[in-house]
C-alpha cells in the first residue's frame, strides 16, 4: 500500500496545481477568494474540502502520535499549501513507512522475524 500512497501524493500535487497555475498566471491570487461563493458547486467544494482538512488535522496528530511518528507537521502543512488530496497521501504513505520501521519488514515486505 505504499506505494499506492506514494503515487497518489505525487498525483495528489500534480492534478491540482496543474489546475491552479494557469488560473493563476490568467487571475490575481486573491481573487480566488472571490471565487469562492460564485455558485453553489464551488462552494460545495470549497465546504467538502475545508471539513474533510479541519477533520484531517486531529487525525494526522493523534494518530501520528499513538504511534510515535515523527514529522507530523509536513501532511498539515500540505491541507494548506495544497490541499487534502495531497496529504492525506502524504500521512498514510508516511505511516507506512513508520509501520515497517517498528516492525522490522523492510522493502521486500517480509518481516526481519519471519
Amino acid at each position: 500500500m505504499k506505494y499506492f500512497y506514494l503515487l497518489m501524493t505525487i498525483v495528489g500535487v500534480v492534478l491540482p496545481y496543474a489546475v491552479l497555475l494557469p488560473w493563476m498566471a490568467e487571475n490575481p491570487a486573491l481573487s480566488m477568494f472571490g471565487e469562492i461563493g460564485k455558485n453553489r458547486i464551488g462552494l460545495f467544494g470549497w465546504v467538502d474540502a475545508g471539513l474533510t482538512g479541519i477533520a484531517l488535522i486531529p487525525f494526522i496528530i493523534v494518530e501520528g502520535r499513538r504511534l510515535g511518528m515523527k514529522h507530523l507537521w509536513a501532511p498539515i502543512a500540505g491541507i494548506f499549501a495544497v490541499g487534502v488530496c495531497f496529504s492525506l497521501p502524504l500521512f498514510l504513505f508516511i505511516r507506512e513507512l513508520h509501520i515497517d520501521k517498528m516492525t522490522g519488514d523492510g522493502p521486500s515486505g517480509k518481516s526481519s522475524t519471519a
